[in-house]
């Protein structure tokens, strides 16, 4: 049964409060927001340190306690009803997260998109490797720490294993899920396309910001899901040409997902690493040609010194290797292996430094 609103934050709001099994939350009016199912706030709780992100629900979520543990307290805290008959609300006690929305970061003329774009990659990768997934990953639940990294926050829809589609209370914002996706789709893959709109977003938004904001809407949205999985979404095209032209495959591959009909991608999590890592800029000479899935890369022993994200590689020849990626070839150096042991063999044989 639904809590009214408007009781509810007055009961925020108010000195007296009527809890069951905690002392006193001390609450920072001035913080209290709310969105469809619950009011937050940022408090202190007598009895334990720090400071937290209090979440005062309307409703109750059946899901509260398998996401939360015990962060979550059913029927804790009182609210008055009418003709003074006292209710209580589910809460749950999370971390306050320092930071400011990425929302309210993209948009700004100073916006870093390089950094936005390596902060939200290294997130999504850790995201991918958790055992659960987020359920509604989009810039308003993204913080932008001081130090620039970035966590989730708003874990309401979120997947947790064992669960199953009966849990499925939400099924993310519309202009952030794949379009297929419904209360079926409730599993580990429900992050894969909004991280892979998200990533694609910032990534492009780094080459030319100018071009890719003249896709922005009314609604604060670049990329349209709806549009992207029919192949016409001209924003996710001219990302794909982008990333093609200053070679940037592993994003290349990214964007592609956003086009398939497919709600999730197992090849997501290691498209992901590689965007997260420094591109190649040369191979050694006894690297191998290897195929993974469709696509090419080069080998040394078990090793890949150049990632399988590309349409063709040749193998190291006259002192370059070439790539191909879409209509474009690269070109990048080769470094003769031979000479390379030779080296570090005299290196090792005369220690420039006395050991310690």
């Amino acid at each position: 049964m639904a809590l009214d609103i408007v009781r509810v934050l007055g009961a925020l709001r108010s000195d007296v409060q009527f809890l069951r099994t905690l002392e006193h939350i001390l609450i920072e009016c001035d913080t209290i927001s709310w969105g469809s199912n619950s009011a937050t706030a940022r408090c202190r709780v007598m009895g334990m340190e720090g400071t937290f992100l209090l979440k005062c629900y309307f409703r109750h979520r059946r899901n509260a306690r398998a996401i939360y543990g015990d962060r979550f307290y059913p029927q804790e805290f009182g609210v008055a009803g009418f003709h003074g008959r006292m209710e209580y609300a589910d809460i749950a006690l999370l971390d306050w997260v320092e930071g400011t929305p990425l929302e309210s970061l993209l948009w700004r003329k100073d916006a870093d998109y390089k950094a936005f774009s390596e902060a939200f990659d290294r997130l999504a990768l850790r995201t991918l490797k958790s055992d659960g997934a987020h359920g509604d990953i989009k810039p308003e639940n993204i913080i932008v720490k001081p130090d620039g990294e970035m966590t989730l926050i708003d874990w309401d829809a979120a997947w947790r294993p064992g669960m199953s589609s009966y849990d499925a209370e939400e099924i993310g914002t519309f202009s952030y899920r794949h379009p297929m996706r419904d209360d079926t789709n409730f599993n580990k893959h429900i992050d894969d396309y909004p991280i892979a709109l998200i990533s694609t977003t910032l990534a492009a938004l780094a080459i030319d910001s100018e071009t890719m904001l003249k896709f922005r809407n009314a609604e604060n949205c670049i990329i349209h899901p709806e549009d992207a999985i029919q192949g016409k979404d001209p924003a996710v095209r001219h990302a794909i040409e982008l990333f093609e032209q200053v070679g940037d495959a592993a994003h290349y591959r990214i964007a592609q997902i956003l086009e398939s009909i497919f709600t999730s991608n197992i090849s997501l999590p290691d498209y992901i690493f590689h965007a997260s890592q420094p591109r190649p800029t040369s191979v050694p000479s006894s690297a191998t040609l290897a195929k993974e899935w469709h696509l090419y890369g080069l080998r040394t022993g078990k090793e890949w010194v150049v990632p399988p994200l590309y349409d063709w590689v040749d193998e190291p020849k006259n002192g370059v290797c070439r790539l191909t990626l879409g209509d474009h070839e690269f070109e990048i150096g080769v470094v003769d292996t031979k000479e390379c042991c030779e080296a570090d063999g005299e290196a090792e044989a005369n220690p420039s430094e006395p050991p310690l």
